[in-house]
């Protein structure tokens, strides 16, 4: 009897073992050069900084002194509102003086503008106030010499150059209270001390 081959195809199934790793192909130059900046990878794996950051970008020197700028200038700005609150004869005694004072430090250009503390209040007084000559009298009087026989020129007393000390102190404790000032009192050891010499000076005349 003789035996019939089978004649059926015989299917085979190959199954990829899950350990295989399939590589990629790298994409081709001309891909990757038309990419835009903000979307290349440096080598080190971290995207390059935003192309055509402004300098004032958040963070940078720049906006960090703008900051200050504005921040003085609001400060500025409140404290002259709290200055005008005043009540009025407190505002006729001081305000002609605080703005000499704004004025003084306007002129040296100061970068803390018009804060007040020790060292610039006696430079204010020194070049604004301890030489400055009183207003002529209407009355005729006889011109003051010394025994050398040199004409004595007539500045502002003890009374008017404390009454300018008080108001820039004045405008010192508004600052402090607006938080704008951390010196401490103007009227320290140096400022005592001018004082005390423009007294005695007067007593002599």
């Amino acid at each position: 009897m003789a035996c019939r081959r089978d004649t059926s195809t015989t299917t085979s199934t190959t199954t990829t073992s899950p350990s295989t790793a399939i590589t990629l192909a790298p994409a081709p130059a001309s891909l990757t050069s038309s990419l835009p900046p903000s979307t290349a990878t440096s080598t080190t794996g971290t995207p390059p900084p935003f192309p055509g950051t402004p300098p004032s970008f958040p963070g940078s020197a720049e906006h960090r002194a703008a900051l200050q700028v504005e921040l003085f200038a609001q400060s500025a700005h409140a404290l002259t509102q709290a200055l005008e609150s005043r009540p009025k004869n407190t505002k006729k005694a001081y305000n002609p003086k605080q703005k000499e004072w704004r004025e003084f430090c306007a002129d040296k250009g100061f970068e803390d503008g018009e804060l007040v503390y020790e060292n610039k209040l006696v430079w204010f007084l020194n070049e604004r106030v301890l030489s400055r000559k009183i207003r002529a009298s209407r009355y005729k009087r006889e011109n003051r010499t010394t025994v050398d026989g040199e004409p004595i020129t007539q500045t502002l007393g003890i009374s008017a150059v404390k009454s300018y000390t008080a108001a820039i102190i004045n405008l010192w404790s508004f600052q402090q209270s607006k938080g704008m000032n951390q010196h401490p009192n103007p009227r320290g050891v140096a400022l005592n001390g001018l004082l005390r010499a423009r007294s005695r000076r007067e007593h002599k005349r």
